[in-house]
Order: C-alpha cells, then sequence, then structure tokens
C-alpha cells in the first residue's frame, strides 16, 4: 500500500483533533483501525466509523478547502486498505522476526485499533464464550480474538488467559502473546473471506444491477469513493454532506 504521503495530511488531521479535544486516534491505531473496517465483511456507514476514529467528533476546520483536502486524504488512507483486501494483499503488516521493525507499544496501539473496527460488528467474530462445545475452527477464531483482545487491552488477558505472576514468567508470556498476533490476524482474515464468500452470493438480477457501474467509476451514491469500495461490496456510505 502507498499511503505514506496522505498519511502525513491525516496525521495532522488527527493532530487537529488533539487540539480540539476531539480525542481521535494516533496514526498507528488508526492503521489498525482502518485495517479491521477492511476486512469486516459487513456494511458499516463513514458516520459509523468517523465517531469511533474520533470520539468526540471531527476538529473545527479553518475552511471548507482545509476540510476537504484533510478528509479526501483519509478517505484515500481507507480506500488504499479496501484495495489491498480486494486484491488479496493485505496482510499483517510488521516483521515479528526484525526486533527493529516493532515495538511493543507499537503493536498494542495498532491492536486497539482493530480491536475497535472488530467491536463495530461483534456478530461477524462471536462464535460464543468459549469451550468444548466449540468446534475446532470456532476455536480457532475464539483464541484468535482472545490474543488481539489481550494485545489491546492488557487488563483483559486474565479473562482469556491463565496469566502468570512471576516477573520473568510474565516476560515470557507477554512475548508468546505478542508474537501470537500474526497467526491470530491470519486467522481473522481467513474468517472474513469466508463470510465475505457467502455475502458475495447475490441474486442475478442484483448483480446485473451493480454491475451497471464500473468497479473503478465514482460511486453512484455519491460519496466520492469508488464504486468497488462502496456500495459494490454492500456498504451504504453516507456522504459528508
Amino acid at each position: 500500500m502507498s499511503f505514506e504521503s496522505d498519511m502525513k495530511t491525516v496525521e495532522e488531521l488527527l493532530a487537529m483533533g488533539h487540539i480540539h479535544g476531539c480525542d481521535p486516534f494516533t496514526p498507528v491505531e488508526l492503521l489498525g483501525f482502518f485495517f479491521g473496517l477492511a476486512i469486516t465483511p459487513a456494511d458499516i456507514g463513514t458516520g459509523e466509523w468517523l465517531e469511533v476514529a474520533f470520539a468526540r467528533g471531527l476538529p473545527d476546520f479553518e475552511s471548507k478547502a482545509q476540510e476537504k483536502t484533510l478528509m479526501e486524504a483519509l478517505f484515500r488512507v481507507l480506500d488504499d486498505f479496501f484495495d489491498a483486501w480486494d486484491s488479496g494483499e493485505l496482510a499483517f503488516p510488521y516483521d515479528m522476526e526484525d526486533p527493529e521493525g516493532w515495538s511493543f507499544d507499537e503493536l498494542d496501539e495498532w491492536a486497539y485499533g482493530l480491536y475497535n473496527a472488530l467491536l463495530l460488528r461483534p456478530g461477524c467474530w462471536d462464535k460464543g464464550e468459549g469451550g468444548d462445545e466449540l468446534t475446532p475452527e470456532e476455536r480457532e477464531l475464539f483464541d484468535s480474538l482472545a490474543v488481539v483482545t489481550a494485545v489491546a487491552d492488557q487488563d483483559a488477558a486474565p479473562d482469556y488467559f491463565e496469566v502468570p505472576e512471576d516477573e520473568k514468567a510474565l516476560d515470557d508470556f507477554w512475548l508468546d502473546i505478542f508474537h501470537s498476533l500474526p497467526a491470530a490476524v491470519d486467522t481473522l482474515i481467513a474468517h472474513a473471506r469466508t463470510l465475505e464468500e457467502r455475502r458475495q452470493r447475490v441474486p442475478r438480477e442484483e448483480e446485473r444491477q451493480v454491475a451497471r457501474v464500473g468497479r473503478n467509476d465514482p460511486c453512484p451514491c455519491g460519496s466520492g469513493r469508488k464504486h468497488k469500495n462502496c456500495c459494490l461490496r454492500g456498504s451504504k456510505i453516507v456522504p459528508l454532506h
């Protein structure tokens, strides 16, 4: 994905949010959040996810031009995630074998963003409270969600794992949890692909209707996004204006 230049603009938007008391995500949290939005096979409207990303609302813009510049950069970054998902290229972004390529704090922030995206549609991921009644696939999904939750909110770890009290054992425990994150995310991706395949089985008449607009054409709903990243995915995106 090539959103580095747009992310600089988005970071300006996030910084404005902190100045205006909006309490937005950090840049890393936002990237984890967008990752989660992209893999979620359910309708999530623009207003809904913006409310999560900017906890107390968007900042006060100096002008319509500034708002347009900043918000369009935000949507382009999100579209990059959707494009990567559609092309099968979306993957866990950190090389855990490279000690210089990640930190515990960064993984914590990224997982926190992902976790908040998953909470928007818990029905896509909820496989019960655990137990012997789960199938192997359901158990794998449950365990993967437990890893993401523990990394995102370490206080929640005892709800899913036996957390040791010994300091050395505790360090090893958290190292194992963090190193389990890539496999956990891969499991979520595989589960999302399965749900997405089911979701895409629409009646032929509906397929003919959506085919009248090209995948890369502007979406007819007026969101300003590509059709393939908007209503073609089944998402009814609500325009900002």
